[in-house]
């Protein structure tokens, strides 16, 4: 039962991204004023369900991909709130694939810069099959996404989480073997290795696919909320072993888009503090939130009519490669 009730969940997601993105593809005139440029489906090794997209104003390639693991990952509160018969959710992987020539790609750390200048990525700027094998989990990935179903309504909620900045050390430093036989000191000890800005990036393709599935259910949201809590960062030493330390002054956000029209705000609330975070606020009247957590397509573009009579899906829907 659970290992059915664990598929059923990634199917639901599979679904309902398929059509979000089928719906937008099938449109032009929507696709070009959300900034979806091409699209292809693709599957893990464990046969998990994911896809590259690219966008007209970002040079690199997006990977999203639905995990196996708890997307709660703590948090009482958060887990009692979902009644397995009733909500479910899953968690999402979000990783961008930075294109060599974007400021954004020197942030990236030194072994992400080597791979993705290598043989393992092609012309789409995304990886090959031997190279999608050969990268570990942790490689690009800038923030996670939550999408929460309400089998009673078929509801849902979005959520994203990402820290302000994604941050490596290299306790020794790091050294690499040149052709010539000898070492380039690429880190002195102690120096940062990677700093990705994971929260900015994360709202860049969050934001488009909610507002996509605004556009698909012809609803804006009911209830927007944000959270905010310490941050970690991540000491490598020379055996590659990572520690995981606190860092206060950096924050990790928690942002809740939800289009449940019944949405009770002292869960919301409950569901945003339960990571122990701190609210910043809930928002149900657009005209109240403030800038930094919101976007003006959620609203929008529900009452957008665009007129396309193309009813088959555009050359930008690519088959996997």
């Amino acid at each position: 039962m659970l290992i059915r009730e664990h598929i059923d969940h990634i199917s639901s997601a599979e679904i309902l991204l398929n059509e979000v993105f089928q719906h937008i593809f099938q449109n032009d005139v929507a696709r070009t004023n959300l900034g979806f440029s091409q699209i292809s489906q693709v599957a893990s090794d464990e046969g998990f369900p994911g896809w590259y997209l690219w966008f007209s104003d970002m040079k690199g390639a997006w990977h999203i991909e639905i995990t196996c693991e708890n997307p709660i990952s703590s948090g009482k509160v958060f887990k009692d709130l979902l009644q397995p018969e009733t909500v479910k959710a899953v968690g999402l992987v979000l990783r961008y694939f930075p294109d060599i020539e974007e400021k954004v790609f020197e942030t990236f750390s030194c072994f992400e810069q080597i791979f993705r200048m290598g043989p393992n990525f092609d012309a789409t700027g995304t990886t090959t099959f031997e190279g999608a094998r050969a990268m570990p989990e942790s490689f690009y990935v800038v923030g996670h996404m939550i999408i929460m179903f309400d089998n009673r309504n078929g509801d849902i909620d979005f959520f994203c989480r990402a820290p302000k900045r994604w941050r490596d050390y290299r306790t020794h430093g790091l050294a690499l073997a040149n052709s010539q036989g000898g070492k380039i000191q690429l880190l002195a000890p102690g120096e940062r290795d990677r700093d990705v800005e994971g929260w900015n990036l994360t709202r860049q393709i969050f934001d488009k696919i909610v507002s996509a599935y605004s556009f698909l259910i012809r609803r804006p949201p009911a209830v927007v909320g944000a959270s905010a809590g310490s941050s970690m960062e991540y000491l490598i030493d020379k055996s590659n072993k990572i520690k995981e330390i606190v860092n206060e002054q950096t924050k990790e956000f928690l942002l809740l888009v939800s289009f449940r029209q019944d949405i009770n705000l002292n869960d919301a609330e409950a569901m945003l503090t339960s990571e122990a975070k701190n609210l910043i606020g809930l928002w149900s009247d657009p005209g109240s939130i403030p800038e930094e957590w919101d976007n003006p397509l959620w609203w929008s573009i529900s009452d957008h009519h665009f007129h396309d009579g193309n009813c088959f899906l555009c050359s930008c829907y690519h088959d996997q490669h």
